[in-house]
């Protein structure tokens, strides 16, 4: 209902996901919204993010991921910082 899911800040989302990618130096970084039930992946930006792009008949342009499996839900709903090393050896 915000808005926040549009493309008119679509810009804005790709510079902040291609700046946090080169100022860290990491191979992802991601700009995502978090609602009740949904991570949306609104930008995102280094060598790994083409594998991240929403489908091409996506309304929004952007992954929706349920919030259930995605890293970005723990770290809202515990209000905590959440520092993963290596996100594929993370155990679930």
């Amino acid at each position: 209902a915000s808005g926040v899911l549009g493309d008119h800040l679509r810009p804005q989302f790709d510079s902040a996901a291609k700046r946090a990618a080169d100022i860290f130096d990491v191979p992802l970084a991601m700009v995502s919204m978090i609602d009740e039930d949904t991570q949306h992946v609104v930008a995102a930006s280094g060598s790994l993010a083409a594998a991240l792009r929403g489908p091409a008949d996506s309304p929004t342009g952007h992954v929706a991921i349920p919030r259930s499996l995605s890293v970005c839900g723990h770290v809202v709903s515990s209000a905590q910082t959440l520092i993963v090393d290596d996100i594929a050896r993370a155990n679930g």
